[in-house]
């Protein structure tokens, strides 16, 4: 369902909210809710905020404008029109340790809770029939949220695997010159493909 409010263009400015959005998704709202349908379908979007995606945030991954772009729905629109609000996940609130995947910290603080592993939010997760997974960057906080999913499912649930839907062009990786960080993320993506997951592209049909 694509809002004819929406347009790629804004994406890469910076946003200011727009109601129309709201109006438009509760006029053309459907008899049934998200939470309703049969088949259980999950995105999952890691970091997709100004720093990562904006060219002057802080630490702008290339080609994340792009990638955002082909993401092609917008929230508000998807909530008042279906009756689904998003669940918003805080990390890396913790100044002692690092935060890449979501999921948990790099170093887990026995202290702080917001660190160690989310298995309530896993457990949501897996009740899908499917996780399609995108965000910023590749490389780093997306593929870190990847090995916490595989790797949990993997221990408690090895079939709900097969239900994850990694979007190859809805994310790109850090570049370095130094360091082929695309390469790295892609060895480790086809590990991942041996155990169950599915590369797919935006364009591909939900299957």
């Amino acid at each position: 369902m694509n809002p004819s409010l929406y347009s790629p263009s804004d994406v890469g400015k910076i946003y200011s909210p727009r109601p129309e959005f709201i109006f438009e998704g509760t006029k053309n709202r459907t008899k049934t809710t998200a939470y309703e349908d049969k088949r259980k379908v999950a995105l999952l979007t890691v970091d997709g905020q100004i720093d990562f995606v904006y060219p002057d945030g802080g630490l702008p991954v290339p080609g994340a404008i792009e990638d955002i772009r082909r993401l092609a729905s917008a929230i508000m629109y998807h909530s008042a029109a279906r009756g689904s609000q998003p669940t918003l996940i805080s990390k890396g609130t913790n100044p002692r340790t690092e935060h890449y995947g979501i999921f948990k910290a790099e170093v887990e603080d026995p202290k702080d809770v917001s660190t160690q592993l989310n298995t309530t939010i896993l457990d949501a997760i897996a009740k899908h029939d499917l996780i399609y997974v995108a965000g910023e960057a590749k490389s780093h906080c997306v593929l870190e949220t990847m090995n916490q999913l595989v790797s949990y499912f993997g221990k408690t649930q090895p079939e709900t695997i097969k239900k994850i839907r990694f979007l190859m062009d809805c994310t790109s990786s850090v570049q370095n010159p130094n360091v082929d960080f695309e390469a790295l993320a892609n060895i480790e993506l086809e590990k991942m493909v041996q155990k169950g997951v599915v590369l797919v592209k935006s364009t591909d049909p939900i299957s």
